[in-house]
């Protein structure tokens, strides 16, 4: 009755203790607090621009594409996961060894480990108490066991991290070709606001004091009020015009910093190159079937579906390797200091053959599930073949429409010349001849800006379609170098080395881009 009693009371000590354990375990929500919130702010503004170059003199194309490829960080994410897809490759490799497990015990009672037997048949106690254990024990061991059926889904799992450390280097192109495209884009819109940034302002400034002019005028009946509110409605058409280009223009600076991850307030000017109209391929609408058949077989979003595809077989594979019975061997090495024993150490193999049957149910099903997976994965692949087919034709319309609007904004800026021309001669210091003057000098302007903005479209476009073929922008093996080192590889490969690529897919010869923007023969322009 003594003994009932005290293991109540242990019972019920135990369970007090056990409540004041779980109490003190348990965990409150803690909000991150504002010290922490500026520290990580810090760090990474710290670390976003970190070991980086500073901006030198004017930035050049290839510079601009150097330093995107070297420090956006959308790039260098891209690259750390493919590092992170190697290393899973790595450890995958251990999956295919054998179990090799050591283990080492202490075990110690208060009493001793002693038992008796009783007949079944006689109805009594057939032997005294006794026992084969002591009180204390020390044991270890150390097996190696092998399953074959876990060796061979683990090769087959290897083979599909291989394919995904693949398909994270497709994904890695697909980033580098898209920052190169963004990059030109970019560049070539700075380049136009650059070029006409000085006299855009001074010219604003005119037509804004041309407009207060013109409303003195009207108020003075100094004009016939009908032709002053034609002056004024003129003036603050081309006023908005250029001022919606300029806000256009002024908005790839912000992108282009961006995309080359230049620090925050950095300031920095663009080279101002020639303005040729040729691109480094004269690409046209015949070359159509040509470019899209490449495009099948360098789009990376193509590639990373074949790769997928494999990773689909693989995983039917394992399935099927799964309904195979289990064979295991097991060898072990044995050690019990047990003094009953009389072995304490001891050696053991064995092997072992099991198998689930009713995995014998589940087969069909599994058949046709792999079967869909991989209509599936081929129907994406057909479908992604039809978009990137549309793509490439049209970036290559978008292009080629891109340059025949080129072409009339340089007549268009012809015209605009010859009428700014014609009124410097005949102005008079009339005021109604002063605000011809200055409107025609504001569409002067306005048609130089939409001819620089349509050479950044043409750029752009070029080099849309050569995104949409999916040709590497650069060589593999580049990422390493210096910015300077980097920026003359990046051009000799895109003037030589791409530019020639691209010219075998389409059999075509390169144009050097020796046209430059000047007005076209007059006998060429529109009637």
């Amino acid at each position: 009755m003594i003994k009932a009693q005290g293991r109540v009371g242990y019972i019920k000590v135990s369970i007090g203790v056990l409540a004041l354990c779980v109490t003190g375990c348990v965990v409150t929500p803690k909000p991150i607090d504002k010290e922490t919130i500026n520290q990580r702010v810090t760090s990474d503004l710290e670390q976003m621009f970190k070991d980086q170059e500073p901006v030198r003199g004017e930035i050049s194309l290839y510079e601009a594409m150097a330093r995107a490829l070297k420090y956006n960080l959308a790039h260098r994410l891209k690259m750390l996961d493919q590092v992170v897809k190697n290393r899973e490759l790595d450890v995958s490799r251990y999956d295919l060894l054998p179990q090799l497990a050591a283990s080492a015990g202490y075990k110690h009672r208060d009493n001793v480990n002693a038992s008796s037997s009783f007949s079944v048949s006689r109805d009594t106690e057939s032997l005294e108490t006794s026992t084969s254990q002591d009180q204390e024990l020390w044991n270890a061991q150390a097996r190696i066991v092998w399953n074959v059926l876990d060796f061979g889904v683990s090769y087959l799992r290897q083979k599909q991290q291989a394919n995904k450390v693949l398909i994270a280097e497709e994904q890695r192109r697909k980033v580098v070709q898209n920052i190169v495209q963004e990059v030109r884009h970019a560049y070539w819109r700075v380049v136009a606001a650059e070029q006409v940034e000085a006299k855009l302002k001074r010219v604003m400034r005119e037509i804004e004091y041309a407009l207060n002019t013109a409303k003195r005028m009207q108020h003075g009946a100094l004009q016939k009020p009908l032709l002053t509110l034609k002056y004024r409605r003129d003036l603050l058409k081309t006023l908005r015009n250029l001022m919606k280009k300029k806000e256009q223009l002024s908005l790839a600076k912000a992108d282009l910093s961006r995309l080359m991850n230049v620090p925050l307030g950095s300031r920095y000017q663009v080279a101002q190159p020639p303005l040729a109209t040729n691109t480094a391929v004269a690409f046209s609408a015949h070359q159509l079937q040509k470019l899209q058949l490449a495009a099948l077989s360098y789009r990376p979003e193509l590639m990373e579906m074949d790769y997928k595809s494999r990773i689909v077989k693989k995983e039917g594979k394992i399935a099927k390797l799964d309904l195979l019975p289990g064979l295991s061997f097991n060898l072990g090495s044995y050690y019990d200091d047990n003094s009953f024993l009389l072995n304490q150490s001891w050696a053991e193999a064995g092997i072992q053959v099991s198998y689930d049957l009713m995995k014998l149910a589940r087969i069909p099903d599994i058949n046709l599930l792999h079967e869909t997976r991989d209509k599936l994965v081929n129907m994406q692949r057909q479908a992604l073949t039809s978009a990137v087919l549309s793509q490439v034709e049209l970036s290559l319309r978008s292009y080629l429409a891109a340059k025949q609007d080129l072409e009339y904004s340089i007549w268009a800026t012809d015209i605009e010349k010859q009428r700014y021309r014609q009124y410097q001669a005949a102005s008079t210091s009339g005021v109604g001849e002063r605000l011809e003057l200055i409107q025609s000098q504001g569409d002067l302007l306005l048609a130089k800006l939409d001819q620089y903005y349509q050479y950044a479209e043409v750029q752009s476009e070029y080099g849309m379609v050569l995104n949409s073929l999916g040709i590497d922008p650069l060589p593999k093996t580049m990422i390493s170098h210096d910015l300077t080192t980097l920026a003359k590889t990046l051009q000799h490969y895109f003037e030589k080395d791409l530019r020639q690529h691209v010219s075998q897919i389409v059999n075509v010869e390169p144009v050097l881009a020796s046209n430059t923007l000047e007005s076209p023969d007059q006998n060429t322009a529109p009637q």
